[in-house]
């Protein structure tokens, strides 16, 4: 098989890979930039498609302290007993977080702080 590095063009930082059954999700750090967290989907680690994006909504992501170089940093995907977790720290606002989903496709949670 031949592929094209990096797989993801463009900015997309500090990626993140979760396998389910057969399929692969990506999600990327998105810093100052709403929505938040690009979100990706591929059945072969080469295709990738974006499926959207995990922080969709403002009371999801409060970027109105977020300069240059702030916001969203490197996210995590899991997944666990049918459900879809994301954790990632707003280093401009609430520091750390999670949101959830069953469908990476759909919405995900509101955030569930995490203290510290």
């Amino acid at each position: 098989m031949k592929y094209r590095n990096p797989v993801i063009r463009g900015f997309h930082p500090d990626p993140s890979i979760c396998r389910v059954g057969n399929d692969y999700y990506l999600m990327t750090s998105s810093f100052e930039y709403f929505p938040g967290v690009p979100l990706f989907h591929s059945k072969d680690l080469v295709n990738w498609q974006q499926i959207g994006h995990v922080l969709t909504r403002t009371e999801q992501l409060n970027l109105s302290k977020a300069g240059s170089s702030g916001g969203i940093y490197a996210p995590t995907i899991r997944y666990c007993n049918g459900t879809f977790y994301m954790t990632t720290t707003n280093v401009s606002d609430c520091g750390n977080f999670y949101v959830h989903t069953e469908d990476p496709f759909g919405k995900w949670s509101d955030p569930i702080r995490v203290d510290h």
